[in-house]
């Protein structure tokens, strides 16, 4: 009788510690991936170039390249009052409804809802209104990331 329950505390203690291990090895790998991501979105920040021309009237030659990154850009137009230039780079769009999630390189959730992002060519110039920040979005494997942001103005 007591070998009986010796082993079934054995068998008990040899459960409980695969099922730990498993709970560990599942948070650990989806730590890595996170941390994976998170390293190629700052990667991409690092690479970030951009260039504000000249005025031509109200608005502003801008070009935009990234040197780590040969994908497709997003860009998002928010425009500031100037009571708010000394901070315009803290600036978020409200958030509302909608599937589109951005984060910031450090991981964090910078908006959910709809945004009305613009696909960009890099290397071309587009032209961008006085007292706007311009962030700049890269897709990394499948989420977007605000890798940086060009205040004009």
């Amino acid at each position: 009788m007591e070998a009986v329950s010796s082993f079934l505390i054995v068998i008990a203690t040899v459960v409980l510690g695969l099922v730990v291990f498993s709970l560990f090895s599942v948070y650990s790998v989806a730590e890595y991936s996170r941390q994976v991501i998170l390293n190629e979105a700052r990667s991409y920040a690092e690479g970030l170039y951009y260039q504000v021309g000249t005025p031509a009237g109200d608005e502003y030659p801008v070009v935009i390249k990234d040197f780590n990154y040969n994908g497709t850009l997003y860009l998002y137009f928010l425009t500031f009052s100037p009571s708010e230039a000394s901070s315009a780079q803290y600036l978020t769009p409200p958030s509302g409804n909608g599937n589109t999630v951005i984060y910031s390189v450090t991981g964090q959730e910078l908006y959910q809802g709809q945004l009305p992002l613009i696909k960009y060519e890099q290397g071309t110039p587009v032209l961008v209104q006085n007292l706007t920040v311009v962030w700049v979005i890269a897709n990394v494997s499948g989420g977007l990331f605000r890798i940086g942001e060009v205040v004009v103005g």
